[in-house]
């Protein structure tokens, strides 16, 4: 990831350098970093559920059934420069034994919006950087169902 982020900001750097526009320039640089966020995503093949994703991967669902669950699943989110992007997310969770948590991790902070059995539905704003929607278990036996979509918010 940062040998992909030093090269991004090589490419900019030239771009800039040989005569290109610099919104171009910039314009080419978040699409790396879109990229390389698309790859920060738990890929499918080795998520324990059923996910749906639409382009910009910072929306759709995930159904799962854990058993005996340990350890993080990124199911959403993104890197981005330069868009905000505004969501709504619906989320529960039954558990039979262990801990599950659903964590928005904005940069290096991490948000808590699930812990345990519950449910929880917000309206976030998730400004440029890097932003993950992620399940994370220690022990978990049970049911999840995460649903984000765009927000009646959302920038045009």
């Amino acid at each position: 990831m940062r040998r992909l982020m030093r090269a991004a900001c090589a490419l900019a750097l030239c771009l800039c350098l040989a005569g290109c526009q610099a919104r171009s320039a910039v314009q080419l640089f978040d699409g790396l970093l879109q990229a390389a966020g698309r790859a920060s995503l738990s890929p499918d093949f080795l998520l324990q559920g059923t996910r749906q994703l639409d382009s910009s991967g910072y929306t759709g669902s995930y159904t799962v059934h854990y058993e005996d669950f340990s350890g993080t699943e990124t199911l959403l989110g993104g890197t981005t420069a330069l868009n905000t992007h505004c969501i709504t997310v619906a989320c529960n969770a039954e558990a039979s034994t262990g801990c599950l948590k659903v964590v928005l991790q904005r940069g290096t902070e991490e948000e808590v919006l699930l812990e345990g059995t519950g449910a929880y539905e917000a309206d976030l704003t998730l400004e440029s950087g890097s932003n993950y929607i992620c399940a994370v278990g220690e022990g978990f036996t049970g049911i999840l169902r995460l649903e984000v979509t765009p927000s009646k918010e959302s920038p045009a």
